[in-house]
């Protein structure tokens, strides 16, 4: 299916979701995962984990070999993305107040997707991923519910 979609040109978006998902697949698996996606995200707890690497920087850039946009999660630190052949860019979280932080990473995601898809600007992207991700964790649960005005 991941080559039918790339001879399609779509491109593939990946979130491994959590650490305890990956701790039962070989490093060398997830490598190969990694080098089928256009676009990574990790959380900073992620991106130690498959590079051994505390230092943002180093992290991004051992990533890059695998993908070609990587994007790190920092929370309420906001987050950092690079693509091939660029610096990278860093977007502070936007001040919210925090009430469940249940979705944030989705909703982060969501955010940068729509951005990225239809502007191709990595600062665009990751700033919308921080403003939407900002609304997210100002509510309770994933999502509104239907007529909640955020």
């Amino acid at each position: 299916m991941i080559e039918q979609i790339r001879a399609d040109s779509i491109p593939i978006y990946f979130d491994p979701a959590s650490v305890g998902a990956m701790k039962d697949v070989s490093d060398k698996e997830i490598h190969q995962w990694f080098s089928l996606m256009n676009v990574l995200f990790l959380n900073e707890e992620e991106s130690i984990f498959l590079t051994g690497l505390v230092d943002i920087e180093r992290a991004l850039d051992y990533l890059l070999e695998y993908s070609e946009v990587v994007v790190i999660k920092r929370g309420s630190l906001g987050a950092i993305a690079k693509a091939r052949g660029f610096d990278s860019i860093s977007v502070a979280a936007i001040s919210a107040t925090v009430v469940d932080t249940t979705g944030a990473g989705d909703s982060f995601a969501a955010g940068f997707i729509e951005a990225f898809a239809s502007k191709h600007d990595l600062t665009a992207a990751i700033t919308a991923g921080t403003e939407l991700a900002a609304q997210c964790v100002a509510i309770v649960g994933g999502r509104p519910r239907v007529g909640t005005a955020i």
